[in-house]
């Protein structure tokens, strides 16, 4: 029997945790309730920005060579975002009039995301970034008379090493019928962490 062949073709489940601690003594959430799926996902583009440095030794210039990762980019397009959530993750507060207002002095904050990418076999890729901030989104707007097209949200985000222990992402397989569970929470450092 041949091997079936085995590719990604999806992308689903995605979901932003706002309330995020990251420092060098301790990584998790700070409110449980601080999940926020993000319906709607269109794609995501995902990009590892890593430098090779080179150390030279016995009048050899690559004597070792090492890849340093430090930063990945996601370009992540969504359908809808809702205001709530767009300012929980830039890490606003909506005012009591209902405003949201951004500006040049705004801190950004960070959030970890999760999301799935289907598999050819049926199961799941499962993804986790754990330290991310979104530097930048768009949107395009048009009258209803020249398109009938979404006006989707593109959010560039950039995930970073976290601070405890320096991992950018985390990946996992489950097989098909699994249950997804896994994008729903986010790792606690040290484990026993505010116990």
């Amino acid at each position: 029997m041949a091997n079936a062949k085995k590719f990604l073709k999806g992308f689903a489940n995605l979901n932003v945790f706002t309330d995020v601690q990251d420092e060098v003594e301790a990584y998790g959430l700070l409110s449980e309730d601080s999940r926020y799926a993000l319906t709607g996902a269109v794609s995501c583009t995902v990009t590892d920005n890593k430098t090779a440095a080179a150390i030279s030794g016995d009048d050899d210039p690559n004597w070792y060579t090492e890849n340093v990762w430090a930063t990945t980019d996601l370009e992540v397009t969504v359908h809808e975002m809702d205001l709530n959530t767009l300012s929980e993750i830039l890490g606003l507060s909506i005012g009591e009039d209902g405003v949201l207002e951004e500006g040049a002095l705004d801190e950004t904050n960070t959030f970890a995301l999760t999301f799935s990418a289907l598999k050819s076999d049926m199961g799941y890729r499962l993804y986790r970034y754990h330290s991310c901030q979104l530097m930048s989104y768009s949107v395009s707007h048009k009258t209803r008379a020249s398109s009938t097209e979404a006006q989707d949200y593109v959010l560039k985000i950039q995930a970073r090493p976290r601070r405890i222990d320096g991992k950018i992402r985390a990946t996992k397989d489950v097989a098909k019928g699994e249950a997804l569970t896994w994008l729903e929470s986010i790792d606690k450092l040290p484990a026993n962490q505010g116990a």
